[in-house]
This record gives C-alpha cells, structure tokens and sequence, in this order.
C-alpha cells in the first residue's frame, strides 16, 4: 500500500503539540514586551533628564512645569530631533516644583524635578517602577520619577 500525505490523527496531534507550545510562549513573549516598554520609557526619562540639565547649564535656570505631551520650549534645543513627550499608551509631563520664599533654598530654586508618566497600562506602570533605580511614587496609571 503506498500512502501519500497525512493522517487526520497526525495532523490533529502536530496541532495539538503547536497549541501547547504557543500557550507556554505566548506569556513569555508578553513580558518581554512590556519590560522593552518600560526600558523606552526610562531611556526617553534620561533624555528629559540630560536635556534639563544641559538647558539648566545653558539658562540658569529650569523650564517650569508643562502639560502632559508637551516638551517644554527651554528643552527643544537639548533633545533628539523629533522628540514628544508619548510613546504608545504613556504620555509624559515635565514638572518641577520650587521652594517657597524664605526658605534656605528660597528663591524660586527647584526643590524637585522630575517627569510624570500616565498610561493606562497598568502593566507598563508597574515594569517602568521595576525597572526605575530612582525615586519614584505614584499609582497604577501615574507614576512619577524623580531627577536627582
């Protein structure tokens, strides 16, 4: 007898085997891609950070706090051509908070800064906390990563 092809049996096992395979795969490649996520997110952090600090060099001073998605103008100039304050579902704000007067650092000098970061991701939020060696707080939609 000379058979050409496969069984039904066959081809039923060979997907039966493929399924399995993929649902222990599937998983793996999910947290891979979000901890990609969260490393683009921290790298556009540290290009925030290196802006402000090459804006601060060159002003005196640092931009003041923005809205979320937008880069602020002092920035512009310190930060890869075509840079936005999004990537996919998170989108990014500048803030820096100052000290009342009178105080020792009074004076308007900036007592924090740092970029907030909303997504409502929250799997993006909490691999971006992971993933963050700094100061952070916040919640699941909004975490707040401090520039020291």
């Amino acid at each position: 007898m000379n058979r050409r092809g496969f069984t039904f049996i066959e081809i039923l096992l060979v997907t039966v085997i493929v399924g399995i395979l993929a649902n222990l795969a599937i998983p793996y490649y999910m947290a891979a891609k979000i901890k990609a996520d969260a490393a683009v997110v921290i790298a556009d952090f540290n290009a925030i950070k290196v802006a402000a600090f090459d804006g601060f060099a060159k002003n005196g001073t640092y931009p003041a706090s923005t809205g979320w998605r937008v880069v602020p103008p002092a920035l512009v100039a310190s930060l890869p051509d075509g840079f936005e304050f999004t990537y996919r579902t998170a989108s990014y704000r500048w803030r820096r908070w100052a000290t009342a007067e009178g105080l020792p650092q009074g004076g308007g000098n900036p007592a924090l800064l740092a970029v907030e970061v909303r997504s409502n991701d929250r799997e993006l939020i909490r691999a971006v906390r992971s993933v963050f060696a700094g100061v952070s707080f916040g919640n699941n939609r909004k975490i707040t990563l401090v520039i020291e």
